[in-house]
């Protein structure tokens, strides 16, 4: 006989003392399906862009990236994405967020390229 979740947590003596005070029993709450397929993401603004990544910037310079930080910092030099809190993408122009989900490694292929063109030249 399988024992549900809820009794294998507490004795029959608990069960009874809770109900007796009229205490609901805990129940492990399950995770939804979006809370197991979740990744973390990192977040950067670039001038006034906000750049979604899946895994944090190597510290050592890709080269799209530098080539997509002179296109969207328009006449300043030297500009790199600064990290900031999940918190900001609720409030950022959503015409004005490029999400990498789809970045991995050092390169992206011709499709990434020509979203993000696409998405920066509107």
């Amino acid at each position: 006989m399988k024992e549900s979740s809820t009794t294998s947590l507490f004795s029959p003596a608990q069960q009874r003392a809770m109900a007796a005070l009229g205490l609901r029993l805990w129940v492990p709450r399950l995770a939804n399906s979006t809370e197991l397929t979740t990744h973390p993401k990192y977040y950067y603004r670039l001038h006034d862009w906000l750049l979604i990544l899946p895994s944090a910037l190597p510290v050592t310079g890709l080269s799209w990236l530098g080539d997509l930080c002179v296109a969207l910092a328009h006449d300043e030099i030297s500009v790199k994405p600064a990290e900031v809190t999940a918190a900001v993408h609720q409030t950022w122009d959503p015409n004005r967020i490029i999400d990498l989900g789809e970045w991995q490694g050092d390169q992206l292929n011709a499709l990434q390229k020509r979203k993000i063109w696409q998405l920066i030249s509107q």
